[in-house]
């Protein structure tokens, strides 16, 4: 199946030029990866999902409709788990800011602060995926997963124009690379919310060639309207494909924190994966997206 898929792939596009090949690739994976890299992620995500095919999904309708709203819209939003571990990850959060145990990209996203190492500085944050946040996300992925990266950061009012993550975009993810955030701080749209368009507005964006976020200008319309802030008290979760039309926004006033985790499917359960990696999946010793899935 994927040598006929490559060969159809490669058949178009020797007819047509690189602008079309760039095209179809869009339109079928919805990203800018090379074919051979959505392939290597697909073979990989299927291999997982006939993995999980005997695991029986909890039979509770909180669980079971979350992963409808996954489904449907390319994101879910999940109710605080453990309030008092986010307090406690928030409070370790603020003393790191503190003590300038920080990193910031110097003339991009300066209003973007990361917590250095932060598995290392807060290994806390891999219990924030309880098993009720572990059971959706499994059923979201109908296979094991597991954290490929973590990232725990603050954003900042700023008076500088959005830039890179302030502006509307998809990441380019290749197929079963998902990201799963969770809030240390009560988000709405005055204090940083993500906002993002569902599923079906995205792909209307895409099918009407919106690919460049610094080109944005002629889907002004489309981009202004249908989004949806993703606000929540401390602890909301949002898992969410990154390939959906999506910015991180400076808040009006105070400062949004978060854990970010990169998702990929696994063979083996996310419990045993983060236990054998550790603080390797911190975000300074990862890349944004591995060139191998089933590697570590």
């Amino acid at each position: 199946m994927i040598g006929l898929a490559k060969k159809i792939y490669r058949s178009l596009t020797e007819r047509f030029p690189v602008l079309l090949r760039f095209r179809i690739n869009r339109m079928v994976f919805f990203n800018a990866q090379p074919l051979r890299m959505n392939l290597r992620y697909w073979t990989h995500y299927r291999r997982c999902r006939n993995g999980y095919r005997n695991e029986q999904l909890p039979a509770d309708d909180r669980i079971s409709g979350a992963i409808q709203q996954f489904h449907k819209n390319g994101f879910v939003i999940l109710p605080p788990q453990n309030t008092d571990l986010v307090r406690a990850i928030e409070e370790r959060c603020d003393q790191l800011i503190q003590a300038n145990e920080v990193e910031i990209t110097p003339g991009i996203e300066e209003w973007m602060i990361h917590i250095k190492y932060c598995l290392k500085n807060v290994p806390e944050i891999k219990k924030l995926i309880g098993p009720e946040t572990a059971a959706v996300l499994q059923g979201c992925f109908r296979s094991h997963f597991k954290i490929y990266s973590a990232t725990l950061y603050r954003i900042i009012p700023t008076e500088d124009k959005p830039n890179s993550s302030g502006l509307w975009h998809a990441d380019d993810f290749p197929p079963g690379a998902f990201k799963y955030m969770v809030y240390l701080t009560a988000s709405d749209r005055h204090t940083g919310a993500l906002r993002v368009h569902p599923r079906p507005a995205s792909r209307r964006l895409a099918r009407a060639g919106f690919f460049d976020r610094f080109a944005a200008e002629k889907f002004t319309d489309l981009l202004s309207t249908g989004w949806h802030a993703v606000e929540g008290p401390a602890g909301t979760g949002i898992f969410f494909d990154p390939r959906i039309v999506h910015r991180a926004t400076p808040p009006e006033r105070g400062f949004r924190d978060v854990v970010a985790f990169t998702l990929i499917p696994s063979m083996e359960p996310w419990h045993t994966h983060i236990s054998r990696i550790g603080e390797n999946v911190s975000r300074e010793y990862r890349q944004m997206i591995p060139a191998d899935p089933a590697r570590d």
